[in-house]
Parts: C-alpha cells; sequence; structure tokens
C-alpha cells in the first residue's frame, strides 16, 4: 500500500514523498521515501497519521516502533516528532507498560536534533512536557532537563523565536 502525498512541504523547497507498508514474510513495516522536509506539513502529517492510527489501534508499542523507524530514516517532518511525543505522554497518563518520562524525552530530542531551528511548536510542547513532569516529579526519574534550560536551547536554536516567546507567554513561563 502507497499512500502518496501530493502536497509539497511548506518551504516549497523539497520534492514530494510517499509513505509505503510493506508486508515481507508476513510482517508488515512502513518506511517513508522522501527527503529531509519542513518541520510541519509534507510527510511529517502523513507519517504523524500513521503514528497516532498505530497508536489507537495497537498501542504505544506498536506506535513506539513505528515512530522510531520513521524517525531513523531521513526526518519526515516535525509533526512526527509531535505526534509521537504526545502518544508518549498519553501512554504516561494511562499508566501503559514501558511509558515513562525518559521515552518521552527521546522523542522530544530527535525532534529538536532534526528541527530545532524551525519548529517552535515542538519546542513549545517540550517545555510543556518538562513543567508538567516537574509537577509530577517525573522529571528526576525521566533525566528531564528543567523548562528553563529547555527555553534557554530553544532561544538559541530557532532561526525566528518570536512565535515560540508568544507561545511562552500563554504557557506563563
Amino acid at each position: 500500500m502507497v499512500h502518496d502525498v501530493f502536497a509539497a512541504c511548506l518551504c516549497r523547497r523539497h520534492l514530494r514523498g510517499w509513505l509505503c507498508q510493506e508486508t515481507t514474510y508476513g510482517l508488515k513495516s512502513w518506511h517513508v521515501t522522501a527527503p529531509h522536509c519542513t518541520s510541519q506539513g509534507g510527510m511529517g502529517e502523513v507519517a504523524a497519521a500513521a503514528v497516532e492510527a498505530e497508536h489507537t489501534l495497537r498501542g504505544i508499542g506498536a506506535a513506539r516502533a513505528l515512530w522510531r523507524r520513521l524517525a531513523a530514516g531521513p526526518p519526515p517532518g516535525g509533526d512526527l516528532f509531535l505526534v509521537a511525543s504526545r502518544a508518549e505522554v498519553a501512554a504516561i497518563a494511562a499508566a501503559e507498560p514501558g511509558a515513562d518520562a525518559a521515552t518521552v524525552r527521546a522523542a522530544f530530542e530527535a525532534g529538536v536534533a532534526a528541527y530545532g531551528a524551525e519548529d517552535w511548536e515542538l519546542w513549545a510542547a517540550y517545555v510543556q512536557f518538562a513543567q508538567s513532569a516537574a509537577a509530577s516529579q517525573a522529571a528526576a526519574a525521566g533525566g528531564l532537563p528543567s523548562s528553563g534550560d529547555i527555553v534557554r536551547r530553544a532561544r538559541k536554536a530557532l532561526h525566528d523565536p518570536e512565535a515560540f516567546s508568544a507561545a511562552l507567554k500563554e504557557l506563563a513561563v
């Protein structure tokens, strides 16, 4: 099964791609065929939809395996990392096995490593998670940096930190 993406990524510099699901020896696998795209839209939307579907239908274990597999190749888009981190946070809230703050941190860190200069929404979600984790004492167990450290990293990494600053005002950081 191939899901074509007909809309170009938001920056209009990258080629379109597609998300493929193949069955080999009875095992289904997903892979993204696309160059590095922007933080939002493009292949990231398709990959994010696939991760959401896996989380809904098969649980956090299947969703985690899929987002890690998709993130291992050329990053398909920041939407993937945002959805992956939200799925991991939902797994913590539901007390699912294997869900912890370190896994959420891995999702956020993978996202900011790939899109830290562009995706202020990913940074804002990371700050929000660090604040809620600190309030619930999960930060120490997951080795999470403080929200202040994340804010400093974001302001340093982002090309245009204005939208991020506005989001911080809403979060009251």
